[in-house]
């Protein structure tokens, strides 16, 4: 008995052996295995993927720091002097084709040429000034709250001031944020189209950090272009034709009067037809806008004051006080020309004059007379209807 149930035992644990033995695979199968543990890809091709496209994009933002760096007329010692070696040279070329994209304006003319196709102005118009103007924090803040998530407010008093520069300056609103955020925020601001152009972040230059605007791209005569932002750094090529004013981060400041203040400058700039506006702006001890506003106001006084002065002389009275003694025989010059006045200056305007205006846009009037006459058709349509309304009404009384 014994025996027996030892040999029943040895046959049992012999088949659990045989049952966790693997099988036996043939030659095909065993072929495959090897290729399928061989073959990388077939593991994973998404992390593969993945890979590559890390790898990539950080070989992209790399060379676009060091292009940034390497590129910039005004770098440090140690970036001229990697720029001076051979390798440094080569590297400069190469690397900046892999990061122009990343770092040039995304097109050589940033406006098209004037006058644009799609305006209804002669060819002989001439080329207005270019007022050039930031958005962020410039002629909008944002804020942002968890109820109502991101939130824009208008500086006091943007709305009249694009109507007001709209009638001297072809606009241009050139924000270096990207367009999906900045392009609704200018259709809610700018909802009567002064503004002709929007440019965005793709059409800046990537300066050592910085989203520079060139001026030399916006296809416009350079001594003609004003800018208004508050970061003189996004304008480090041409500081000369910014005017820099306070940021606007206080949604609660109603006060707020910087656009009205720069307003009667700027205008002047068309009005008196100032061909160098960088040379303008050095007239004043800073390109602050606080600064230029006053000095400007300052000036117009003075002139004011001088005026009235000569007006209680007389004509006759000024000429014998401004002129100086003369040798026998010399002949006097125009006094009035050396004190820098002219026939308006003392006789002023007639009473019948209009004040001084500038360049307006022929599109603009034609567009604001449309507008007025549509809105008398509409209001004659309208009183049509109220009549009809009323005619019915007595009709219906009188059955």
């Amino acid at each position: 008995m014994l025996a027996r149930a030892t040999h029943a035992l040895r046959r049992q644990a012999k088949r659990g052996l045989s049952a966790a033995a693997p099988k036996k695979l043939d030659r095909a199968a065993r072929r495959a295995a090897r290729q399928q543990t061989a073959d990388p890809t077939t593991k994973d091709t998404g992390t593969t993927t993945k890979l590559w496209v890390t790898v990539g994009g950080t070989t992209a933002i790399l060379s676009a720091g060091i292009y940034s760096l390497m590129a910039d007329p005004e770098t440090s010692e140690v970036a001229k002097a990697v720029q001076s070696t051979a390798i440094g040279e080569w590297l400069t070329v190469n690397v900046g084709e892999v990061a122009g994209p990343f770092v040039n304006p995304c097109r050589d003319k940033l406006l098209p040429d004037w006058p644009p196709d799609y305006l209804n102005i002669s060819s002989d118009v001439p080329c207005p000034h270019t007022l050039v103007l930031d958005l962020d924090d410039t002629l909008v803040t944002a804020s942002w709250d968890r109820k109502f998530g991101w939130r824009h407010a208008k500086r006091p008093g943007v709305e009249q001031f694009l109507r007001d520069m709209a009638k001297y300056y072809e606009i241009v609103i050139f924000s270096s944020n990207i367009a999906g955020v900045g392009d609704p925020v200018v259709n809610a601001l700018d909802r009567e189209g002064c503004a002709m152009h929007r440019l965005y972040r793709e059409c800046t230059m990537f300066v050592r950090g910085v989203h520079v605007k060139d001026l030399s791209k916006l296809n416009r005569p350079l001594s003609k272009i004003v800018v208004l932002d508050k970061d003189l750094k996004a304008l480090q090529l041409q500081p000369g034709h910014c005017i820099v004013v306070p940021p606007y981060t206080d949604a609660t400041n109603k006060s707020d009067t910087v656009l009205e203040d720069i307003t009667p400058f700027l205008a002047a700039l068309v009005n008196e037809n100032v061909k160098d506006v960088p040379l303008a702006l050095t007239k004043f001890s800073s390109h602050d806008a606080a600064d230029i506003s006053r000095e400007y106001a300052q000036m117009l006084e003075s002139a004011k004051t001088k005026t009235e002065g000569v007006r209680s002389l007389g004509l006759g009275g000024f000429v014998r006080s401004a002129a100086p003694p003369q040798a026998p025989g010399r002949v006097t010059g125009s006094a009035l020309a050396e004190a820098g006045l002219t026939a308006r200056d003392i006789a002023g305007d007639a009473p019948d004059a209009k004040p001084a205006r500038g360049r307006l846009f022929s599109f603009w009037e034609r567009r604001t007379k449309q507008a007025e006459e549509d809105q008398k058709l509409k209001m004659a349509a309208w009183d049509k209807v109220l009549m009809k309304r009323q005619q019915q009404k007595r009709l219906a009384a009188e059955r």
